[in-house]
């Protein structure tokens, strides 16, 4: 069972692969499509400002529910609050594969930036084979253990 994405390009960005997911926060209460750039170089799933604001994910909930970290990368100084979630991937051949594990949400401060995509980072990644090819617009991961019902398995 793989999990396929494409390389989403803009005016304003150079090509990046990329794939979409259903999130789901239980303890919040939100769940909502977001598309993610794939990025080996982020160290977990984050969910960045301009997805934050589009699922209107509030700010009093995160404080009561996550922990508050930060991280410095080549978005600049961001601080996210780490929340229990699920992430929900349609392949062609099951109806859904899942994942749980801490996803980050960019904290809603003026200091943070916009613009910069949610990103698929290695707690996911090292999960699954990964293959990316350009030339192809191939995106595409196969989990390496998955259980009978599609749920991811942590190593």
């Amino acid at each position: 069972m793989v999990i396929y994405g494409s390389y989403n390009s803009s005016r304003y960005r150079a090509p990046s692969p990329c794939a979409w997911a259903y999130v789901s926060f239980t303890r919040l209460g939100i769940d909502d499509w977001v598309n993610f750039t794939v990025d080996s170089g982020a160290n977990g799933v984050a969910i960045h400002l301009d997805d934050v604001r589009r699922m209107n994910i509030p700010q009093d909930l995160l404080q009561g529910t996550g922990r508050l970290q930060q991280s410095v990368g080549i978005g600049g100084t961001q601080h996210y609050y780490s929340v229990p979630g699920t992430l929900s991937f349609e392949t062609a051949s099951f109806p859904h594969i899942r994942c749980h594990l801490d996803i980050n949400i960019v904290r809603d401060d003026p200091q943070t930036p916009q613009g910069i995509p949610s990103l698929l980072g290695r707690d996911f990644l090292n999960l699954c084979e990964v293959r990316l090819n350009y030339y192809t617009g191939l995106v595409s991961m196969e989990p390496v253990l998955l259980n009978p019902y599609g749920e991811i398995l942590l190593l």
